[in-house]
């Protein structure tokens, strides 16, 4: 389970982030949670040519919203994505 950042460097470039934003015991059980979900993955490729795959229970905030960006693909079959907006 992953919770990662994607964000605008000061060089314009997109760049990964890993965070640690809950304990140990709780991502466990989210992991849990999530495993009913089939195994499509995201596929998120940036600027320098990094990719990252992305799977069910996995948790991204795309902030490269100047600058050169991401792309990103379905992996491996159907996956479920769900889009949340944050305020300004």
């Amino acid at each position: 389970m992953a919770f990662v950042r994607c964000y605008t460097g000061t060089d314009g470039q997109s760049h990964f982030e890993d965070l640690d934003l809950l304990p140990p015991d709780m991502e466990r059980s989210i992991g849990q949670a999530a495993s009913f979900l089939s195994g499509g993955q995201m596929e998120v490729v940036i600027g320098d040519g990094t990719t990252r795959r992305f799977g069910p229970g996995d948790a991204v905030l795309f902030e490269d919203l100047t600058g050169q960006g991401h792309t990103s693909r379905s992996f491996g079959g159907d996956r479920l994505t769900a889009i949340v907006p944050l305020a300004d």
